[in-house]
């Protein structure tokens, strides 16, 4: 559990790269194979959800809203 707000959902916290690729719904590696969705964080932030697949995480957003632009740091739109 990740203790935001008691929220029940198991939490994995991801840093700027892995963000950043979450954001442009980009596939991120699974290498503990964890078998429940899971709330993914930035700097103990909620960004949404993951899905596990095998060993690797899949994006909860819609394609629509992946990030799109050529942003490089998070701190640039996520404050």
């Amino acid at each position: 559990m990740c203790g935001i707000e008691n929220s029940g959902w198991a939490c994995i916290n991801l840093t700027d790269t892995e963000v950043m690729s979450y954001l442009r719904r980009e596939t991120l590696q699974n290498p503990g194979q964890q078998s429940d969705t899971t709330l993914a964080l930035w700097k103990n932030h909620p960004v949404g959800f993951l899905s596990p697949n095998r060993n690797r995480w899949n994006n909860l957003w819609p394609m629509e809203w992946r990030l799109r632009m050529d942003a490089k740091e998070p701190e640039s739109f996520l404050v």
